[in-house]
C-alpha cells in the first residue's frame, strides 16, 4: 500500500469513527427527548384537559409535577439536538464521500441514507399515532370544521399532543424525503462512476492526446456544471417563497394562535368563531373575513343541524405587518433585478449623495438605507399596535403598565425572531433578487441578533417589575418567582397563601408552565449567544461557535410553547433554513 493510499484510508477511518460518535449522540438524544415528552404528556393538563373546570380538578398544583416539567425541558432540549446531530452526520458523510470518492464508501453512504429515511418514516408514524397527529391530519387540518365533535366534550388526550405531534410528523416526513433524495443522488453517482470507469478504460486503450475533442467536451461539461450548481438552491428558495410562505400566511388566518391548543376541535372552533372561547378576544384585535358553508351531518351528533354557518378567517395586524415586510423587501429586490436604473440607484453610495450624517459612512448604500427604513417603520407600527391598539384578554386597559410593556417587548421579540433566520439561508430569495453575496446578508443577521437580545432582556425586566408590584397584592412572590418551577403567575384572584394551600379557598398554583421553561432556556442561551458568539471565539474556535449556534432550535421550540402567535413568525424562516 502506497503512502497516499494509506493516508486516504487513515483519514476515512478517523472520519468514520467521528461519525460513529455522532450516530450514538443521535440515538441517545432522540431516546431521551421522546422519554421526556412522554413523561410530560402524563401530566394532569395533558390527561385531564386545560379548561378552567378541568383546571380546578387537577390533583397537582399547576397541572404537573416538577419531574414532568423537567421531562418537557428534556424533550425540548434533546429532540432538536437529535435533529441537529442527524444533519451534522449527513453533512460529514456527504463531505467525506465527495472528497475521497471511494466506491465502497459511496455504497455505505447510500445504505446510511436509506436507513435514516426508514427511521424518520417510523418517527413520523410514531408522531401520527402516539402523539395524536392523526387527530388533525385525519380530517385534513382546515377541513376539521366538518368533524362533528360535541361542543361540551373534548378528548383530554388531544389537548396538548396534536399540535406538537403534527409539527414533528411533518418535520420527520420532510427529513425522510430529503434523505431519500440524497440516497438516490448517491446511487446515480455510483452509476455514473461505473460508466466513467468504463469510458476511461476505453480512453486509455485508444491513448488520446491532451487536446482530444473528448477531453475538451468533458472539460466544457464540467465548467457548465459548475456554473449551474446553485440553480437547484434558487429553485427551492423560490418554491418556499411562492408556495410555502403563502400557505403559512393563509394558515395563520385559520389556526389557533397557541400551538399547544391546536386540535381538530380547536381548529373547528377557531374558524367557527361563534363556538370559539376566544371569540371576543379575536373580534377585538383582528379583521375577520367570512364565507359560508354547510356542516356535514353526523349520525351521533349534529351540532349545526345541517344549517348554514359562517366560516371566519382572521387577519391579525401584527402577522399582516410581518408578511408585508417580507414580500415588500422581495418586491424591491425584484424591481432592482428587472430595472437597470433601480439597480443603480439601490447600489449608489450614500456618500455620493452628500447627505449630512449619512455621508460619514462611505460604505452604506441607498439599498441598505431603504432596507433599514422599511424595518424601522415595520417595527414602529408593530410596537404602536401592541402598546396602544391591542386588547389584551379582550380588555382595552390592562391592569398593570409594566405588563403592557412586557407583552409588547415579547411580541416585538417574536417579530425580530421571525426575521432573524431569513438572511442565514444561503439560497434565499433576498440574495437572489438583490444580487448580493450570502456573506453580506450575515450583517443583517448579526444586527437582528443584537436587537433580539435587547428585546428579550426588556421583556424579562418588565415582567420582573410586574411580579415586584404583586408582592403587596398577593404576598411576596418576587424574586422567588424567577426560578420557581410552578410560579405564582397568573394568580387568577388568589393570594400566595391560597395557592400554596395554607389558606382555604384556593385551587392550587394557576401558573403558566412555559414561563419556567423560557427562564431556564434563556439562561443557557445567554451563555451560547452572549459569550460563544464573541468575535475572538468565532475567529479562533469557529466550530465551537458554529455548532453551539444550533441551540437556536431549542430556543425556537421553547418560544413555540411560550409565546402567543409565535408559530406565525417562526415557521417561515425555519422552513427556508430547513430546505436550505
Amino acid at each position: 500500500m502506497s503512502s497516499s493510499q494509506y493516508s486516504v484510508m487513515s483519514q476515512a477511518q478517523r472520519s468514520l469513527a467521528v461519525m460513529g460518535i455522532i450516530a450514538c449522540t443521535v440515538i441517545v438524544s432522540l431516546v431521551l427527548g421522546v422519554y421526556g415528552m412522554n413523561l410530560f404528556f402524563t401530566s394532569d393538563m395533558a390527561t385531564m384537559g386545560m379548561s378552567f373546570m378541568q383546571h380546578i380538578a387537577w390533583p397537582h398544583q399547576g397541572g404537573y409535577t416538577v419531574t414532568q416539567f423537567w421531562g418537557l425541558a428534556l424533550g425540548c432540549m434533546m429532540l432538536p439536538l437529535g435533529g441537529v446531530t442527524v444533519i451534522v452526520l449527513v453533512n460529514q458523510l456527504f463531505t467525506l464521500t465527495a472528497r475521497l470518492k471511494v466506491l465502497h464508501l459511496n455504497i455505505f453512504s447510500a445504505f446510511v441514507y436509506l436507513g435514516l429515511t426508514s427511521f424518520f418514516l417510523f418517527a413520523a408514524h410514531y408522531a401520527y399515532d402516539t402523539w395524536n397527529a392523526k387527530d388533525i391530519l385525519k380530517c385534513g387540518v382546515l377541513f376539521c370544521i366538518y368533524d362533528a365533535v360535541p361542543s361540551d366534550v373534548a378528548d383530554p388526550q388531544l389537548v396538548i399532543k396534536p399540535g406538537f405531534g403534527t409539527v414533528v410528523f411533518f418535520l420527520c416526513l420532510h427529513m425522510a424525503l430529503l434523505l431519500l433524495v440524497l440516497a438516490v443522488r448517491v446511487l446515480l453517482q455510483l452509476a455514473a462512476s461505473v460508466s466513467e470507469r468504463k469510458s476511461n478504460l476505453q480512453d486509455n486503450l485508444l491513448t488520446p492526446s491532451e487536446d482530444s475533442p473528448q477531453r475538451e467536451t468533458r472539460t466544457t461539461k464540467a465548467l457548465l456544471d459548475t456554473e449551474t450548481t446553485d440553480t437547484p438552491g434558487k429553485l427551492v428558495a423560490l418554491f418556499v417563497f411562492l408556495c410555502l410562505f403563502p400557505l403559512f400566511a393563509f394558515l395563520s388566518t385559520a389556526l389557533p394562535t397557541m400551538w399547544e391548543e391546536v386540535s381538530a376541535y380547536s381548529i373547528r372552533g377557531n374558524i367557527l368563531k361563534d363556538r370559539s372561547v376566544g371569540a371576543e378576544y379575536v373580534s377585538s384585535n383582528a379583521t375577520m373575513f367570512h364565507s359560508k358553508a354547510y356542516a356535514v351531518h353526523d349520525g351521533h351528533h349534529d351540532p349545526f343541524s345541517g344549517e348554514e354557518t359562517k366560516l371566519y378567517f382572521v387577519v391579525f395586524p401584527d402577522v399582516l405587518m410581518f408578511w408585508l415586510f417580507i414580500y415588500g423587501i422581495a418586491a424591491v429586490g425584484l424591481l432592482s433585478r428587472a430595472s437597470l436604473t433601480a439597480r443603480k440607484v439601490l447600489r449608489t453610495r450614500v456618500a455620493e449623495l452628500r447627505i449630512p450624517l449619512l455621508s460619514a459612512s462611505p460604505a452604506v448604500t441607498v439599498g441598505q438605507c431603504l432596507l433599514f427604513t422599511i424595518f424601522a417603520l415595520t417595527l414602529s407600527f408593530y410596537t404602536y399596535y401592541w402598546k396602544h391598539d391591542h386588547a389584551f384578554h379582550a380588555v382595552k386597559e390592562p391592569p398593570a403598565r409594566h405588563e403592557v410593556w412586557a407583552r409588547t417587548f415579547g411580541q416585538m421579540a417574536n417579530l425580530v425572531m421571525g426575521m432573524l433566520i431569513l438572511p442565514v439561508a444561503r439560497n434565499s430569495i433576498w440574495t437572489t433578487v438583490f444580487g448580493v453575496s450570502w456573506e453580506s446578508t450575515l450583517k443583517v443577521h448579526i444586527y437582528l441578533g443584537y436587537s433580539l437580545c435587547i428585546l428579550v432582556a426588556a421583556h424579562i425586566g418588565c415582567w420582573w417589575g410586574v411580579w415586584q408590584g404583586m408582592n403587596a397584592e398577593i404576598g411576596k412572590i418576587f424574586p422567588e418567582n424567577i426560578f420557581r418551577i410552578r410560579n405564582y403567575y397568573p394568580n387568577n384572584g388568589q393570594t400566595k397563601a391560597m395557592m400554596d394551600g395554607d389558606v382555604p379557598g384556593g385551587f392550587g398554583t394557576s401558573d403558566n408552565f412555559t414561563i419556567a421553561l423560557a427562564t431556564y432556556t434563556t439562561l443557557v442561551g445567554a451563555l451560547v449567544f452572549g459569550v460563544l458568539t464573541h468575535y475572538k471565539i468565532r475567529r479562533n474556535f469557529f466550530e465551537l461557535f458554529y455548532y453551539s449556534h444550533y441551540y437556536f432550535l431549542v430556543v425556537f421550540v421553547m418560544v413555540l410553547w411560550h409565546a402567543n402567535s409565535s408559530w406565525c413568525f417562526i415557521f417561515p424562516g425555519l422552513t427556508l433554513w430547513f430546505y436550505d
